[in-house]
């Protein structure tokens, strides 16, 4: 799908367990009223027997990146023995809070992954516009 790419949270990796990004700090007065989207695409999901799942999610740090909370996550992507691909949009907000002083940081993480040998490629980008599913 076609899409105006605004920032890269994460660049293309492979994962078989949880897994933080790099903190990034493109947004000093949080997000816009209308939150951002944040468009995560996938391929090679799979586990080698059975069923796994994979969760995605935004976690952002006010006081210098010592304490990351997640602020949105996606429903469990259901991973099987047949590689799967596809993309995945999850919406976030944020305002600065407490530790007003630094400059809110935002990661791209994979919370969880879980299944026998499960593994998946991904990269995620903000986008605007578009789809919103």
């Amino acid at each position: 799908m076609a899409a105006d790419a605004l920032t890269q949270f994460q660049s293309v990796v492979t994962k078989i367990a949880a897994f933080d990004g790099p903190a990034q700090t493109f947004l000093p007065t949080g997000t816009p009223d209308r939150g951002l989207q944040l468009r995560i695409l996938y391929s090679a999901a799979s586990t080698s027997a059975g069923a796994g799942s994979a969760v995605w999610g935004v976690k952002v740090s006010e006081d210098g990146g010592s304490t990351w909370n997640t602020i949105a996550q996606t429903e469990p992507l259901v991973l099987g023995t047949t590689a799967i691909a596809g993309e995945l949009y999850l919406r976030f907000s944020h305002r600065p809070g407490h530790y007003q002083a630094n400059t809110p940081q935002y990661r791209f993480s994979l919370l969880s992954i879980s299944g026998t040998n499960a593994t998946v490629t991904y990269q995620s980008d903000t986008v605007s516009g578009g789809a919103n599913p």
